[in-house]
């Protein structure tokens, strides 16, 4: 999960390295970032000197939500800004979701070029193993797809779309071949 949310307020970055859940290295991006991993949290928040956060790591929106507002909230508790309101926003969630069953690709990605979907598909079995489908609407998604069911899905906005393309994936997965008289 990556979410993004702004502060509005410019940060010193250096200063910050006297809290011991801040990680900040100014060798790392030339010093324009800083870290905070708290234990209490599941990903890192990356905090940038323009105010910008981003949350990386989390495994929910809710998750990644609270861990800004978190960050936001120690950096005022510690005036190193004033209060905020935070509007965080996902930018992108990365599924790994296994299908559950061996997938001959070639006719995964003929059954593609025969349906009515807004995907389109790369199979280029000697340069990378599995297929890379682009999903264009109602969602925008790209897919890799292995021959063993495994698959990845990035580029999602919302959570409530994982089970949106996960049914898509599976209602062309489970398409007939297509017989050579109706070719």
């Amino acid at each position: 999960m990556v979410a993004t949310a702004d502060i509005s307020q410019k940060i010193d970055l250096k200063s910050l390295k006297i809290l011991p859940e801040v990680v900040y290295d100014p060798c790392v991006y030339r010093g324009r970032v800083a870290y905070l991993k708290a234990k209490s949290m599941k990903g890192k928040v990356a905090i940038f000197q323009s105010g910008k956060l981003i949350s990386i790591g989390t495994t929910s929106e809710v998750e990644a939500a609270r861990e800004l507002e978190k960050t936001a909230g120690l950096l005022a508790e510690k005036g190193f800004i004033g209060n905020v309101f935070l509007c965080p926003r996902t930018r992108n969630i990365v599924v790994a979701v296994n299908l559950e069953q061996n997938i001959n690709l070639e006719q995964f990605l003929d059954n593609i070029k025969q349906g009515k979907t807004h995907m389109k598909a790369i199979y280029e079995p000697d340069q990378f193993s599995g297929a890379i489908i682009y999903i264009a609407e109602p969602v925008k998604v790209t897919v890799l797809v292995f021959s063993n069911g495994k698959t990845i899905l990035t580029g999602l906005k919302n959570e409530s779309q994982i089970d949106f393309v996960i049914q898509l994936l599976e209602k062309v997965l489970n398409q007939p071949p297509l017989s050579l008289s109706a070719q």
